[in-house]
C-alpha cells in the first residue's frame, strides 16, 4: 500500500509526559538548573545573548525581545549588567536616536570563545559516551527536532538515490505510521516487506530504483519505481513523514517517479493504494492517476472496512 496519511489522536498524554520528562533530563544534563551555564561565568540568558550578538551584532534590546521572546524589563537588566561589565558596547543608531544597538567588546568576543569551548567540550563528552549507532541516532533525533522547532521559513530540501540502510528504514516507517496513524497490526509490516523483497535481493532483476527526500538533511520521506512489465512501471513505498506534509513532499517524490518512468519510456504508472490513505489518493488524483480497481471492502492488516485500490497514470 502506497501513501502518506492523516494523523489520529493517539495517547496524548503518554506523549505530554515522555516529552516533559526529556525537558527534565535535558536541562540537568546541560546544566541548566545551576545559576552558571556549564560552570561557567555566565546565567543562561546572558550566554545566549552574548553567543547571539556575535552571531548578529548591532541588534536593539527590541530586536533581542523579539528573538527570544523574553520579557523586555528582564532582557534591558541583563544587558545593562553585561554593559556594566564591559562585555558589551552600546551605540546609538544613527537613524534612530533613541534606538541603541549592542555589540560585543573585545572582553565580549574573549568570553564567547570560552564559553563555546566549554560548551564543545560539554558535547564532545556526550558523544564519546555513545557508540556509532547510537551517536547516528542521536544526531539524527537532535537535528530533526532543531528543524522542527526553529524558527525559519522553510528546510532544505532535496531528493537523493538509495543509500544503505534506507530500505530498512522505509520498511520501519511504514510500519510505524500506519500502526499510528491507521491502527494497522503487525500483518501490515509483514506485508510490506514481501513487496520488498525481490527489489532488496536484486533491484536491477526489478529495474528498482528508491528515492529519500530530505529535509535539512533527516529523512523525511521516500518513494520506489520497479518494473511492473516491459512498457509499465509501479510506484512503491510512498511514504511522507507528519513533519513534512503540505509542503509539497509528496508531490515532489510521486513527479521523481513519473519522470523516471517517462525517461525508460513506460507507457503506463501503476500502484496499489488503499481507501484509507485519503491524502495520498487526492494527490494522486491531482497528478492525474485515475482508479482502475478495487478489491473490498473487507478486513485487512487488523483494519475492518478496508478497500484495496489499484490506479493508473497514462504515460
Amino acid at each position: 500500500m502506497t501513501g502518506p496519511g492523516e494523523p489520529q489522536r493517539g495517547c496524548l498524554d503518554a506523549q505530554i509526559a515522555g516529552v516533559r520528562r526529556f525537558n527534565r533530563i535535558y536541562t540537568q544534563h546541560l546544566g541548566l538548573l545551576d545559576r552558571r551555564v556549564l560552570r561557567s561565568d555566565y546565567a543562561l540568558l546572558e550566554a545566549r545573548l552574548l553567543v547571539e550578538l556575535e552571531e548578529r551584532p548591532d541588534q536593539t534590546l527590541i530586536d533581542l525581545c523579539h528573538r527570544f521572546g523574553i520579557d523586555r524589563g528582564h532582557a534591558s537588566r541583563t544587558l545593562n549588567g553585561l554593559v556594566s561589565r564591559s562585555l558589551l558596547d552600546k551605540r546609538e543608531d544613527p537613524e534612530d536616536r533613541r534606538r541603541q544597538r549592542l555589540r560585543l567588546t573585545h572582553a565580549g568576543r574573549t568570553a564567547v570563545r570560552g564559553l563555546h569551548e566549554v560548551a564543545n567540550r560539554h558535547v564532545a563528552d556526550t558523544l564519546a559516551d555513545l557508540n556509532a549507532l547510537e551517536r547516528e541516532q542521536f544526531i539524527s533525533a537532535v537535528t530533526r527536532l532543531g528543524s522542527r522547532l526553529e524558527p525559519r521559513d522553510r528546510p532544505c530540501v532535496r531528493v537523493r538515490e538509495r543509500r544503505a540502510g534506507d530500505l530498512g528504514l522505509v520498511l520501519y516507517r511504514h510500519g510505524r505510521l500506519y500502526a499510528e496513524e491507521y491502527g494497522l497490526d503487525l500483518s501490515f509490516e509483514a506485508f510490506v516487506l514481501e513487496t520488498m523483497v525481490p527489489f532488496a535481493r536484486d533491484p536491477e532483476a526489478v529495474r528498482g530504483r528508491l528515492w529519500v527526500l530530505e529535509h535539512d538533511g533527516v529523512p523525511a520521506g521516500a518513494v520506489a519505481l520497479v518494473e511492473a512489465s516491459p512498457d509499465c512501471g509501479q510506484l512503491r513505498w510512498l511514504y511522507v513523514e507528519p513533519t513534512a506534509r503540505g509542503t509539497g513532499s509528496g508531490q515532489r517524490l510521486v513527479e521523481t517517479v513519473i519522470a523516471e518512468a517517462r525517461q525508460r519510456g513506460y507507457l503506463r504508472l501503476t500502484l496499489k493504494t488503499a481507501s484509507i490513505v485519503k491524502q495520498a489518493r487526492a494527490l494522486y488524483r491531482k497528478l492525474g492517476f485515475r482508479q482502475t480497481g478495487a478489491e473490498g471492502p473487507g478486513p485487512h492488516w487488523g483494519r475492518p472496512n478496508v478497500i484495496r485500490e489499484s490506479w493508473e497514470l497514462a504515460l
